[in-house]
């Protein structure tokens, strides 16, 4: 497999893991980073990696990547995470387009394009693991991104030849993976927004897969020039909620997550509202007199009807006989 190689989006949480393992493997590597001064990108110019720094939406810029030899492969690994936004859908669909520019600039005779499993969407624990036949139904703006991208690798591998794959990657977590972890620790530790959303989102199901497995695929597809779509996930499916426990086992938290992770909505009638405390300030005041309400009139004692007078007397009421005020006998 040894040969010329781009990688975008190398100094990420995957993309540093793979651009160590392929400069283990002998391969020459041109790496392309918004960020040349970052640790991971300074650390790889030392073992010998060509950084050029880009944007992947800045097209002339992104095709200095490119040199008079023709590289053997291109990995695209570069892209924003955000859930939604005009900035995220134009490095993800825009700066998609115009790596293909350069995967066509510099003659590339392998394209992996890296995908999500957000593009296939939610799925029930009976579904799990994803199979690559499942119909796509992003649930968020960011997998639809990554659905449009899968489009225009298609496109690109049936106009030019070039044989490419669409790696649908799933959650990856290992070491150096703070941006997988730093969701739950905020929403865990810190008041943040995301917090109550936490017990909606505690069942929902993850496919995680750990990185160095991640990297061993990827470097086989490499030297396969392995083509088409397939899922790179986990085999044991795990939730948000099991996440967050066991990082909170592991801080010592664990009756915090239990309180964040429980569902307080009201269920059924709703609840009647908490009576407010008072101000400290006013708990040492003299209490404010009360008004005096004015107390309704004695009744009068209820005069005995006629029916019941005629009874005593021993006398027989006709069925006629207007009754007192309407009351009725016992």
């Amino acid at each position: 497999m040894p040969g010329h190689i781009i990688v975008t989006g190398a100094t990420g949480f995957i993309g540093s893991h793979l651009c160590t393992r392929l400069l283990g493997e002998g391969c020459r590597l041109t790496i392309v980073t918004r960020r040349p001064d970052s640790a991971s990108a300074r650390w790889l110019a030392t073992r010998g990696a060509r950084v050029v720094t880009a944007d992947l939406t800045e097209a002339d810029a992104l095709l200095r990547a490119a040199d008079d030899k023709p590289c053997q492969a291109l990995v695209h690994l570069g892209a924003s995470v955000n859930l939604a936004g005009d900035d995220m859908r134009a490095t993800n669909v825009a700066g998609t387009a115009n790596v293909l520019r350069l995967a066509e600039a510099s003659r590339a005779g392998y394209l992996v394009f890296a995908s999500s499993i957000e593009a296939q969407g939610l799925a029930r624990p009976d579904e799990l693991p994803l199979d690559e036949t499942r119909a796509c139904r992003p649930p968020t703006p960011y997998g639809e991104s990554k659905c449009d991208g899968e489009a225009q690798i298609a496109a690109f591998a049936e106009r030019t030849g070039i044989p490419a794959l669409i790696a649908r990657i799933g959650n990856t977590y290992g070491p150096g993976s703070l941006g997988f972890v730093h969701f739950f620790l905020r929403t865990l530790l810190t008041h943040d927004a995301a917090g109550p959303a936490l017990p909606l989102l505690g069942a929902r199901l993850l496919q995680p897969i750990f990185v160095t497995d991640l990297v061993e695929a990827l470097v086989r597809a490499l030297r396969v020039k392995l083509a088409g779509v397939y899922n790179f996930t986990g085999d044991a499916p795990a939730s948000i909620g099991d996440w967050v426990l066991a990082l909170a086992e592991l801080l010592g938290v664990e009756e915090l997550a239990r309180l964040r992770g429980r569902d307080r909505r009201p269920r059924g009638r709703l609840l009647p509202p908490r009576r407010r405390r008072p101000h400290p300030s006013r708990l040492h005041r003299w209490p404010a007199p009360r008004r005096h309400r004015r107390l309704p009139a004695p009744l009068a004692p209820p005069r005995p009807c006629r029916h019941a007078r005629l009874v005593c007397r021993g006398e027989r009421p006709s069925a006629a006989a207007p009754m007192n005020g309407g009351s009725r006998c016992a």
